[in-house]
């Protein structure tokens, strides 16, 4: 997704709806960064399951370091994943008051889609109507 940089809340603008989508987007980085580090760990797991001729489901259950950390993200990015659904819950029930609120909306979308199994030029054409959106508020 591009545009990664952008802030859903502006310093000289404000609002409750942009200070819950800040807190949104908060939270979906921590858990998306949480699941990289989930990913990076679990490849080192079965590097060494196959490096040891160990299956992959016993190195799971195994108490070595990197399974553990595993278990211990499992229970974080679930409850991030939590968190953030009732933050988009909220979200969704407030009313939009500016082209700002609107933009940051349309942000938390893309970012719950995430990029794949779009229909073709759908992700594009949102990403470039935001584009020109946030052109527009300076």
């Amino acid at each position: 997704m591009r545009n990664t940089s952008y802030s859903a809340q502006r310093a000289t603008e404000s609002s409750n709806l942009l200070d819950v989508i800040a807190e949104w987007i908060s939270l979906h980085n921590q858990r998306v960064a949480k699941i990289h580090e989930w990913q990076r760990l679990e490849t080192q797991l079965f590097t060494q399951a196959k490096q040891s001729g160990i299956a992959i489901e016993a190195s799971f259950e195994s108490g070595r370091p990197e399974a553990k950390v595993m278990k211990a993200l499992d229970e974080q990015i679930e409850d991030l994943a939590q968190q953030t659904d009732d933050l988009a819950a909220k979200i969704l029930s407030q009313p939009v008051g500016s082209l700002a609120e609107a933009a940051a909306k349309i942000e938390v979308a893309l970012r719950l889609q995430g990029t794949e199994d779009w229909q073709p030029y759908a992700l594009e054409l949102v990403e470039d109507g935001l584009d020109a959106l946030r052109k527009s508020l300076g």
